[in-house]
């Protein structure tokens, strides 16, 4: 039985070619490949940068834009004849490499910036998002609660919350404790 998985054929190089391999590893580009599609899509390079640390949440919501965008403009070239035949075929994997992790592209980017770019109800969220720096009142108003800094973790909440952060229970401090044992204390001895 033949096995069935996802293996993009490698380019052989030609000789004297200096484009080398097109692929690292099975289904990782190649830096050359990688800056011939920045180069090709036109993508900022600001959003293609995988070893810096995690992002914060305005900059994973630019780099969602900009690999979304590029995904378009890639299906379009490819649909009209127009990707170049020296590289390997268009997939929408081939771009989203360029960016990001496909696991992470997939499982956290998709599910959590795609609702708010594709849906009226989250209108808000993406204007506070597209803005640089929001006010505390729009940035509660918006969030429901008023925090420092936002996470990614925070937006899947946000998200999966309709709309709101959920309010966190606060940790009982060691008077509320003895409080607590006071009433229980009274209770028993009524």
């Amino acid at each position: 039985m033949a096995s069935a998985h996802y293996n993009h054929p490698l380019p052989t190089p030609e000789p004297g070619s200096s484009t080398g391999a097109w692929f690292i590893k099975r289904n990782t580009i190649s830096p050359q490949l990688r800056a011939r599609l920045i180069e090709e899509l036109s993508i900022n390079p600001l959003y293609v940068d995988r070893d810096r640390p995690k992002p914060g949440l305005r900059a994973a919501w630019g780099r969602y834009l900009e690999c979304s965008q590029a995904i378009d403009t890639a299906k379009a070239m490819s649909a009209a004849g127009n990707w170049p035949t020296e590289i390997p075929s268009y997939t929408e994997y081939l771009v989203v490499d360029i960016f990001i992790g496909k696991t992470t592209w997939y499982g956290s980017y998709v599910k959590i910036f795609e609702p708010i770019k594709e849906s009226t109800e989250f209108v808000d969220m993406k204007a506070w998002l597209d803005e640089e720096h929001p006010s505390n009142q729009e940035t509660e108003e918006i969030w429901g609660i008023l925090q420092s800094t936002y996470s990614i973790e925070d937006m899947r909440a946000w998200v999966n919350n309709g709309g709101s952060l959920p309010r966190k229970k606060r940790s009982p401090t060691p008077d509320d404790r003895s409080k607590g044992k006071q009433r229980a204390h009274r209770k028993k001895h009524l």
